[in-house]
Order: structure tokens, then sequence, then C-alpha cells
């Protein structure tokens, strides 16, 4: 207590010797928050400052009741599953050919994640299926956002027998054609599976994709018992380790990087995969085997174009202007006290989602134009991490391409950059499966496109599900 009192007043004594008051100086005991520099070294007045802090606040406390959740990491899966048994989950969106979803301000909001007072009124909501739901998905293309949005159907977690044996594929159909356009068909949608380390080999083997293909083979030329042993563990990690960065590596242009994760995207977080299944010698080897297999020097950026972080509707909002940013450095935002605060509770939030759509033309257009930097405090450029800063990471239980660990998404007003990349995390059940997302199911299956679009939807399913139970088998045989 003494020495804390002497702190104190050293500390006041200082600030006064700077000119400034210990209220324009401390930072907030709020976790992520903190007084810009440019008001600071400006000298702003404790006005200002108490201005900006209701600013942040304001959004601060909206990342909380909405958004926080995610940082737990909870993957979709089933309780108590035997070691061979797969979780299996669909995620369909249904396209605007298909069904012209009106926005409403309660649908903006859902869109983002966030319950409006009230449920919409459109029929599409309404579904009696227990084997699925309907929710919004937004959309966009590979390096924007849009305030457009489309319905989603998502299945409950289920094992491949229940797709085979129940009612889930015909109470899909009709609800297809109850609802939508029966004219208009897709042959594209996403389901997850969570198996073990050592059957990604045979999951990546389905695929005919060349690329693919000639990695597994580089990997089981690396991996011969003469010259570099592996266990099965092991040699799957250091697959999947591959196939991420050849991905990231090869991204084109700049984007939302999960965007360029296909066909398979890694839900699970590598940083857990490695410490949890390889041994201390096996993660310790990891970065250097991985750098040798791709034959890199370790110094090149993943998604070297750049990428660019997620908008929630707070984000939104504030990037078209209609309230307070928070942006030390954005020529767009406007002038202080040219527009509200953030509201936080949902009559207010509702409001501005109205003017939203008021505006939305303009809206759209801020975000067409939003150049390839992140939204942050400071916007700038950005990379994703090096090849060697990703697998030295991994190794120390750290996966630099997760908003969990991600400095560039702690930076990020919206802390969504890598989104469903390494965002499921091992919990304490002792349950160790690798959550794989498919983004493009016939290339995961290996189908020939254009036989693939000529299946009914039940078809779709069966091909999935009956390649998961074949993997089930396989695994309760051994």
């Amino acid at each position: 207590l003494v020495l804390r009192m002497y702190y104190c007043v050293f500390l006041s004594f200082l600030l006064r010797a700077q000119g400034a008051r210990p209220s324009e100086l401390a930072p907030d005991e709020t976790e992520h928050s903190f007084r810009p520099k440019v008001l600071r070294a400006q000298g702003s007045r404790p006005s200002e400052l108490a201005q900006y802090d209701k600013i942040e606040h304001s959004f601060l406390e909206l990342y909380r009741k909405y958004w926080k959740h995610y940082e737990q990491g909870l993957p979709r899966t089933l309780p108590e599953l035997a070691k061979h048994e797969i979780p299996l989950q669909f995620e369909f969106e249904i396209d605007r050919h298909q069904y012209d979803l009106k926005m409403t301000p309660e649908i903006l909001l859902m869109r983002s994640g966030i319950t409006p007072p009230e449920p919409p009124k459109d029929g599409i909501f309404e579904t009696a299926s227990p084997w699925f739901h309907v929710e919004v998905d937004g959309i966009g293309k590979r390096h924007y956002q849009s305030l457009g949005a489309v319905p989603e159907i998502d299945s409950v977690v289920m094992r491949p027998e229940n797709v085979l044996n129940s009612n889930f594929t015909d109470d899909f159909e009709d609800f297809l054609r109850m609802k939508t356009n029966r004219a208009k068909k897709k042959y594209k949608f996403q389901f997850t599976i969570g198996i073990p380390l050592e059957q990604i080999s045979e999951v990546m083997s389905w695929s005919r994709e060349e690329w693919l293909e000639i990695l597994q083979g580089k990997v089981e030329d690396y991996c011969q018992p003469s010259s570099k042993p592996c266990t099965s563990n092991y040699k799957n990690a250091l697959l999947l380790a591959a196939m991420v960065i050849e991905k990231a590596r090869n991204c084109r242009s700049c984007c939302f990087p999960k965007r360029c994760q296909d066909p398979w995207l890694v839900r699970s977080n590598f940083g857990d995969v490695a410490t949890g299944l390889l041994s201390r010698e096996e993660q310790s080897d990891l970065a250097g085997d991985v750098l040798k297999l791709l034959n890199l020097s370790g110094e090149e950026h993943l998604y070297p174009h750049g990428i660019l972080d997620y908008l929630h509707f707070p984000e939104m909002a504030e990037m078209a202007g209609l309230v307070h940013s928070r942006s030390e450095d954005d020529p767009e935002a406007p002038p202080r006290g040219s527009a509200g605060n953030m509201p936080t509770e949902p009559p207010g939030l509702l409001r501005l989602s109205e003017e939203m759509l008021k505006q939305r033309a303009k809206v759209n257009e801020r975000l067409r134009a939003r150049k390839c930097k992140l939204h942050a405090k400071t916007q700038r450029d950005v990379q994703g991490p090096t090849v060697r800063d990703w697998l030295d990471g991994i190794a120390s239980g750290i996966d630099l391409m997760s908003d969990h660990s991600s400095p560039l998404s702690q930076d990020s007003f919206s802390r969504t950059l890598w989104r469903s990349m390494g965002q499921w995390r091992f919990q304490n059940d002792g349950d160790r499966r690798i959550h794989l997302e498919c983004r493009e199911p016939y290339k995961c299956l290996g189908k020939v496109l254009q036989t693939w679009r000529n299946l009914s939807y039940k078809a779709m399913f069966f091909a999935v599900a009956e390649k998961v139970r074949s993997l089930e088998i396989a695994s309760r045989n051994e």
C-alpha cells in the first residue's frame, strides 16, 4: 500500500510537469481500449477525451453482448461420440435467384448476429423440421461486403446415418419446394466433419484436385522410413499445414482470407493440434520439415496481396458515416459532432438499421470502395504472417491465422479477420477431432462438376453421407 501511494504521488507529479491531468492519460480499465495517440499528442481537452471514451465504450458494449462468446471457440459437434464416429453438419445458402429476401431493419441486424426485439415476419424463417433451422447470412464478394443478405439453412449436427435413414433430406427438399423458386437450383453448399488427425490423408484423397494430389505425394516421399520416419499423426499434420500454406501463399488478390481456403478450410486451431497431438520432438521439427517439404525460406508472406477484416453491423454503420468513427486517420469519417454515437440498446439499433437501409445505395458504395486495409484505429495495408512465423507459432500453441491469437485481429475494430479459420479450440472433454469445412462439395468428393449439377439435393447429401460413413466403417474395423 505504501509503495502504491508513492507511485501515485510520483505519477501525479510527472503528469503535472507535462501539463496534463492524470485523467487525460490514464488507460481505460476495459479490455482492448486505449485513448488515441493523436489526441494525447495534441493536448486535447478532457471533454474531447471523454467524448472519445464514450464513443469507444458503446462499440465495446456491443461486442461484449453479441460477439464476445466466439472467443470460447466452441466446436459444433455431438457429445459422447465413439472414437470412430464422425459429426456432420450442413450449411446451405438460398441464393437470391431462389428467394428474394426483402431487407428489413430486423433482418439487417440478424445479418451480423444481433438478435432483434421481434423476429422477422418473413415466412422463409418458419420451418417445422427438427433437422434444420433458417438463419441469415451476409453476401458480398472476395474483397467487399454489402448490406444484402440471404437465408441460410443450417442443419443440426448429426451422424451420416441420420442423413441416410431419417426425414432430413425429405424435409429439406419439401422446404425448398414450398418456399423457393423451384425452377432455380444450386449445387454449392458447405459441410463440416470432425475426424481424427490420422484420417486427414484419407479425406484429402477423396479429391481429384491435382495440386492436392501432388502435395500428398510430396509428403509421402518426404516421410520415407529410410530418411524421415513419420508417425501417422505427424505425416497428417505436415499435410494439413502445407495445404493451408499453399492456398494462402497463392491467393491472387486482396480478399477475406478464408475465401482462398478451398476446397477444404481447417476450422480447428493449429496451435491446439500441434501441442495436443504431436510429441515435443515433432513440434520442434514441424517448421523446418514443412519448409523443406515446400522448398520455402520461411520469409514468404501468407496472403501476399493483402487481407481484409470482416465488418459487423457497428463497423458498417461507422464506415458509412452514420455514427462517430473510432479511426484516427479515416479521411471518409465524418467530422466529430456531425454524427451520433453508436446505440447499444435494441430500439436505437433498429432505428440505425432502418436509416442504413434508407441510405442503402450510399452505404453499399462505401463498402465496395473500401481499400485493402485493416479497419482499425490506424488503417493500414496488411498481409498474413510469414510462413516461418506461422509455423513457429504453431509449435508454441499459437495459431497466428486465428482470431484467438492474431495481433491483426486484436487491432481490428471487429476483431474478426480469419473468421472460421482456426476458430474451434480443443475443449476439456478430451475430444481431439480435427474439424474440416468443405466449401466445394464436388471438389472435396472428387465428382465431375456436370454430373454433380444434375443430382437432386437428396442425392448430393447422400453422396456426402455415404463417403463419411465409409470412413467411419473403415475406422471402426481397424
